[in-house]
């Protein structure tokens, strides 16, 4: 008997970053979804079988966060497959500039 496999599967792929709220993700350089308030996403994609996958947290903008623009890659098997972006940031503290104090005049 002939077995019609299915050209495209559903990628499901929850996205965690909490300290990043508001992050644009980005699959092929286009925008695919966003994070929620609390850094949160589920995306529901369609990928050819052996496909990789490559999602990105769009970090312009965001000067304070460390990593910049970190990736993750999956590979998409014969089926449909459900993956997990767990990304943790480090965020940089902003330079406080104190105001030197004015000196008074020294006597002579």
């Amino acid at each position: 008997p002939a077995v019609c496999r299915p050209l495209r599967h559903q990628v499901t792929v929850q996205v965690r970053a909490p300290k990043a709220p508001g992050l644009p993700i980005k699959h092929l350089g286009h925008e695919v979804g966003r994070l929620d308030g609390e850094g949160l996403a589920t995306l529901i994609l369609e990928a050819a079988p052996n496909q990789r996958m490559e999602l990105l947290l769009d970090t312009q903008g965001r000067e304070d966060l460390r990593p910049k623009n970190p990736v993750a890659t999956f590979l998409v098997t014969d089926r449909d497959e459900n993956f997990v972006m767990d990304q943790d940031f480090a965020v940089a503290k902003r330079a406080v500039r104190m105001a030197a104090r004015p000196q008074l005049p020294k006597a002579f």
